[in-house]
């Protein structure tokens, strides 16, 4: 009965822990999806974007929390071609 009462409990932290993950995973997708929905807006609008942001080339440096989000845009056009995370 020890042994099914220890299994239970390791199992159940283990479950606590992968909640606890999934959901600092999730509230860094919600921050990093956030700051592209914002720059995408931003972007269509007349606003100078090196007053806000980092710019090098073709690039749009975003500092969030806990991680770095590098956007590839198209200063023409002014869309979001692409972008990355760097934790």
């Amino acid at each position: 009965m020890i042994t099914l009462v220890t299994v239970l409990s390791t199992n159940l932290n283990y479950q606590a822990k992968t909640l606890e993950n999934l959901e600092i995973i999730y509230a860094y997708q919600q921050e990093e999806l956030s700051a592209i929905a914002l720059l995408k807006k931003e972007l269509c609008t007349e606003m100078n974007l090196e007053d806000k942001y980092q710019i090098r080339d073709r690039y749009i440096y975003i500092q969030l929390t806990n991680e770095i989000v590098i956007v590839e845009y198209d200063p023409d056009k002014k869309v979001v071609l692409d972008y990355e995370v760097t934790r």
